[in-house]
This record gives C-alpha cells, sequence and structure tokens, in this order.
C-alpha cells in the first residue's frame, strides 16, 4: 500500500469518528424532545412526526457516503496533481 492510500485510509478513519460524534451530539436533544413531547406532556404532532422522519432518513448517511466520497476525492486530486 503506498504512502498516499494509507493517508487517504487515515483521514477516511478520522472523518468516520468525527462523524459519529457528531450523529450523537444531534441525537441527545432529538431523543430529549421526542421524549418530552411523547412522554411528559403528550402532545406529538405533526412537527415531530417530520422530525422522526428526517432523522431516520439522514441518520445513515454519513457514515455510508463518507468512504466513497472520501477516496473520490482524493483520488481526484491525486490524478490533477499528477496528470492524466
Amino acid at each position: 500500500m503506498s504512502d498516499s492510500t494509507a493517508s487517504i485510509l487515515a483521514a477516511t478513519a478520522t472523518l468516520q469518528h468525527i462523524n459519529i460524534a457528531f450523529l450523537v451530539v444531534a441525537s441527545i436533544p432529538t431523543f430529549l424532545r421526542l421524549y418530552v413531547r411523547g412522554v411528559l406532556t403528550r402532545t406529538f404532532g405533526v412537527d415531530d412526526w417530520a422530525m422522526v422522519a428526517c432523522y431516520v432518513s439522514h441518520f445513515p448517511q454519513p457514515v455510508e457516503r463518507l468512504d466513497a466520497d472520501t477516496i473520490a476525492l482524493a483520488m481526484l486530486r491525486r490524478v490533477f496533481r499528477n496528470g492524466f
């Protein structure tokens, strides 16, 4: 494995850890709001269902797309730097 490939994989792993951390940070207020609206006040409305739909639809996106996007971008940089 070349040095550039190893650096690409290291950067990918670092970005995955950052994405997971942000996902956890975003999940805490989401679940707290759903708990308060659904359990404590029993006023779970349309806006809460929309929030659940958005959260569920975007949950796997950062972790899945990161590998392909990061590696493709790094390969394009290498191609433009070294020439076709």
